[in-house]
């Protein structure tokens, strides 16, 4: 089973603890891990990252689900013709590199020529023809005319950052235009105010050892270890607030394996697993049940479709219906061959939780046995892997995983379900100022039907703030890509 997904699309989730011991700094926020800075990349849609992205690597474009489209942001405005043959972005004013030297035009064309036909090659899945291209500039703006009308709209750079090559930010390689510049330091990362501004803005760090006292600190519930199902409370976490994360856990289907190659059974096996139960006892609901990895916050969740109950006596007469019964003294479910219907799951690492427990206790019950093997041991012959995973944010696009050009994840590209059109549609609407997020509806509803993971839950962060940040917290609206900036300022 290939359960490698690209960075963007996989990692595996952090959990974080805290403690009482004080630390000197101006803004100091705990919990907003983010990778080192040696894994940084500016190319990878690092301005869509609403801390160090929106703070010291700003994008040049972007999508705002708070309004649901695209709109500038390094460059102010943009403007497609009737003819869609010039792309006309206007550049906004007073913009300073981590140097603290001014953004000129001529760099801002010197970015669109270094990066616009790579987005468009990774938008596209090299799909998308690139028509002859040729970029001016002015003290006002930089505009791109094509010698055809290309398929694909101006948008097509969003989330990525404005960005030049530098040696002086090591381990970065770049610098970028933005309020702040990033740093590496003794307690994670720091952040500290590009000259050049007028506005004075306070230093922020943001520290990985969460020993350490915060003015903003996130956490993901009040699990007592490294392991996120050994919290037994069913205790609600006390939060100042909540933010529902784009983060999953989840089993993630073999469709490969025999065992469970039909949608049907896969689908009764997400109904065996007690989902509510997880989430109230392994992260204080600190969450919500969904019926995808598509966040539930997201315009393109298709809420019509229901999340599948747990329902023991539903899911047991589906294994009777395609053979798997219950008919022996020992109490096992025995598939036509009279061979025990086990389901061998990978697990991350050798830490007893919550989830290990609940799943063999629920399947057992109804004559599964379920055999857990570490990831060393794995032979890829197994039926899933309980994971983690974080989709792309807030494009939500699983061109480059789910169609069959791309790494083809799940076999869900079949003639019969479009699926391929579909994505490459989807991140093509993704392009232009309106999306069509009817387009993910229907991605959505596919995968639903075809079940290639159980999703336990979708995670939320918890974050509690010092007094001088209570009133801003308030008034946040975290589908809003500006959100930390607003409570930062």
């Amino acid at each position: 089973m290939d359960t490698k997904l690209r960075s963007k699309f996989l990692i595996l989730i952090t959990w974080f603890l805290l403690s009482d011991v004080t630390i000197a700094a101006e803004i100091v926020v705990s919990g907003l891990k983010s990778s080192p800075l040696d894994l940084l990349r500016a190319d990878a849609e690092l301005g869509d990252n609403p801390v160090i992205g929106r703070l010291a690597c700003p994008a040049f474009t972007r999508l705002n689900l708070a309004i649901k489209g695209s709109e500038g942001l390094i460059a102010r405005n943009v403007e497609l013709n009737k003819s869609q043959l010039l792309w006309k972005f206007e550049l906004r004013t007073g913009i300073y590199w981590w140097s603290g030297k001014k953004l000129l035009p001529s760099e801002v064309v010197n970015f669109v020529e270094e990066n616009l036909e790579n987005a468009i090659t990774n938008q596209g899945l090299s799909q998308w023809k690139i028509p002859a291209f040729k970029i001016t500039a002015n003290e006002k703006y930089v505009e791109v005319l094509w010698e055809s009308k290309p398929e694909f709209g101006p948008f097509v750079l969003n989330g990525i950052p404005v960005h030049r090559k530098s040696d002086k930010y090591a381990p970065l390689g770049f610098e970028c235009v933005g309020l702040y510049s990033l740093h590496s330091s003794k307690n994670g990362l720091t952040m500290k105010p590009t000259s050049g501004y007028p506005q004075r803005r306070k230093k922020i760090e943001l520290i990985d050892d969460l020993t350490l006292k915060s003015g903003m600190r996130f956490s993901l519930g009040n699990s007592t270890g490294g392991n996120p199902w050994s919290r037994l409370s069913d205790e609600k976490a006390n939060c100042d607030g909540t933010i529902l994360q784009p983060d999953f856990s989840l089993i993630m289907w073999n469709l490969k394996s025999a065992n469970i190659r039909k949608a049907e059974i896969r689908k009764s096996l997400t109904m065996l697993t007690p989902r509510g139960a997880l989430l109230r006892s392994g992260t204080g609901d600190l969450g919500e049940l969904v019926t995808s990895i598509i966040p539930r916050q997201h315009p393109g969740y298709n809420s019509s479709l229901k999340i599948r109950p747990h329902d023991t006596k539903l899911a047991m007469k589906a294994f009777d219906d395609v053979g798997i019964k219950r008919v022996t003294s020992d109490g096992y479910r025995r598939d036509t061959s009279s061979k025990i219907f086990e389901i061998r799951l990978v697990k991350e690492d050798d830490s007893a939780g919550i989830i290990e427990k609940v799943l063999i206790d629920a399947f057992a019950a109804v004559g599964i046995r379920l055999k857990l093997v570490l990831k060393g041991d794995r032979n890829d012959t197994e039926d899933g892997i309980i994971t983690g995973v974080s989709v792309d944010w807030p494009q939500v696009n699983f061109l480059a995983d789910l169609h069959s050009k791309g790494n083809g994840l799940f076999g869900l590209n079949d003639s019969s379900t479009n699926m391929d059109q579909l994505l490459l549609d989807y991140s093509k609407s993704l392009t232009f100022e309106k999306p069509d997020f009817s387009l993910l509806e229907k991605i959505h509803g596919k995968i639903y039907s075809a079940e290639p993971f159980t999703v336990i839950m979708q995670h939320s962060q918890c974050i509690n703030v010092t007094n001088e940040y209570k009133s801003k917290l308030r008034v946040v609206d975290f589908i809003n890509p500006d959100w930390f900036k607003r409570l930062s300022n």
